[in-house]
């Protein structure tokens, strides 16, 4: 729903929905209508922490034919305020109209004759809600509060043996780790370092390299691993190499990885580049008046790591689909978490790509590491959709096949860098991007450079042109 007197950047909530203006003060957020009037409760806070509260009716009716006829009235405005965040909630200095009642974080406050009022809106429930004179709800919904700056939370751990035994006579061994959280202006950091006595004689490249090459996630093991919650709680590990050091760095249009990441160039259906790394990743996108620009880089220097393990190797299978639900993919030994699968629908003619999706673990299928089993929840049908020329074949329909990225241990060369990034750029209905990834071992190299353009003109006309090459084996 559009409300275009907001100002650039403010913060919308519509009951749970939350959207930023963009330019000209435009914004849009799903709501739920039933038929006849709803009434939905709007907080729009600008980037100064001014805000104000609104009601805003829309009407719904049911017609046969047409469509269904959307009326929104004016927004009417309940009260404004001024909120100052902190990290415990936010500060709530306000004005309502007469008559009218306010409740901040659930918890009631007494305006002033003036309709003057101030309370604390604690984190947990950053809400306010309107009431009229007899009680009754006008509107409620949270406050679409920045968070607030500072350092959210830090932590550390340290031990220290001392030794006094044996040869060299005195031996001390000890390892630090410790992780912060804080938000830096608009850029919200993570970030963590893991060291031991080992690290004294390291080179400082060593900081850009895991210890264990062989973990990319905290994959639990269901045999070994105790019963959790199931409201949506999780097990995660930002650190699963024990990487010396890592940080997450993330904010409007950028962000920036050190540790593991994945390349990522996965929006072209030509040259695909897509694995697991440890190393650096950086992307952010932004708009130069009409220009729309994107751009991306991403690099790795690997060793063998603390255990003796070379760098796993990159691994791109595609699994016809049979009618079943269980896969083998090529290579056993898998490095846990660094798999990305989805499933391609490609049209026996054309060879394109008419359908794909993108498969989650635990939800649309489970994997063995060990032997690289794949089963599915459910069994995938080998063809799928309507295809592009009707014939009497009922096997002509797109193919089904299973494609699957992953890296897998190896015993071989002990040195791997990759490099690669992609560019983009789009003005209106036009286009263009390019990407380009290196990987470089001891017994060999391998380039991939790769483009594409695009004209969209809505059902009309739609025109898409990609062109890859790659050189080289690894």
């Amino acid at each position: 729903m559009p409300c275009p007197t907001t100002k650039r950047g403010a913060r919308i909530a519509i009951g749970a929905e939350r959207a930023v203006a963009g330019e000209e003060g435009v914004f849009s957020a799903p709501v739920l209508l039933a038929p006849g009037e709803t009434r939905l409760g709007v907080v729009v806070l600008s980037p100064g922490g001014s805000g104000a509260v609104y009601a805003w009716k829309v009407q719904l009716v049911r017609r046969q034919q047409g469509g269904d006829l959307v009326a929104p009235e004016g927004p009417e405005l309940l009260g404004s305020f001024d909120a100052v965040s902190s990290a415990g909630g936010a500060l709530v200095v306000g004005r309502t109209g007469p008559g009218l009642r306010v409740r901040v974080g659930g918890m009631p406050v007494s305006p002033g004759q003036d309709g003057l009022f101030a309370a604390m809106a604690p984190a947990r429930d950053p809400s306010i809600e309107v009431l009229d004179g007899q009680g009754r709800s006008l509107v409620r919904s949270a406050l679409p509060l920045a968070p607030a700056a500072g350092i959210r939370s830090a932590v550390g751990l340290a031990e220290l043996e001392v030794s006094f035994l044996g040869h060299p006579g005195v031996l001390v061994t000890g390892r630090g780790a410790g992780a912060a959280r804080a938000r830096v202006g608009p850029v919200e950091v993570e970030a963590g370092v893991d060291l031991d006595e080992r690290d004294r004689k390291a080179a400082l490249v060593d900081l850009a390299r895991p210890r264990d090459g062989l973990a990319a996630e905290h994959a639990l093991v269901p045999e070994r691993t105790l019963g959790a919650s199931g409201d949506a709680a999780a097990a995660d590990d930002r650190n699963p190499g024990r990487g010396r050091l890592w940080a997450r760095a993330e904010g409007e249009g950028m962000r920036l990885d050190l540790g593991s990441a994945r390349s990522g160039i996965t929006g072209s259906e030509l040259g695909r580049y897509d694995r697991e790394l440890f190393g650096a990743k950086a992307r952010g996108e932004g708009a130069l008046g009409p220009l729309r620009l994107e751009a991306s880089a991403f690099g790795a220097t690997l060793r063998e790591d603390a255990r003796g393990n070379a760098p796993p190797a990159p691994a791109h299978d595609v699994l016809a689909a049979g009618g079943g639900a269980a896969l083998w993919l090529a290579h056993g030994a898998l490095v846990p978490g660094s798999e990305a699968l989805r499933i391609e629908w490609r049209d026996p003619f054309t060879g394109r790509v008419v359908r794909q999706a993108a498969l989650v673990r635990g939800q649309d299928y489970e994997i063995d590491w060990t032997n690289g089993r794949v089963v599915l929840a459910a069994p995938l049908a080998s063809v799928g959709g309507r295809p592009s020329l009707a014939t009497a074949d009922p096997f002509q329909a797109p193919q089904a096949s299973v494609v699957a990225d992953y890296l897998y241990a190896v015993a071989g060369p002990a040195a791997e860098d990759l490099q690669g990034g992609r560019v983009g750029a789009a003005i209106g209905p036009l286009s263009l991007g390019g990407h380009a990834a290196r990987e470089q071992r001891l017994d060999g190299s391998w380039r991939l450079v790769a483009g594409q353009a695009a004209l969209d003109l809505g059902p009309l006309l739609r025109v898409r042109a990609e062109a890859a090459r790659s050189d080289g084996s690894l």
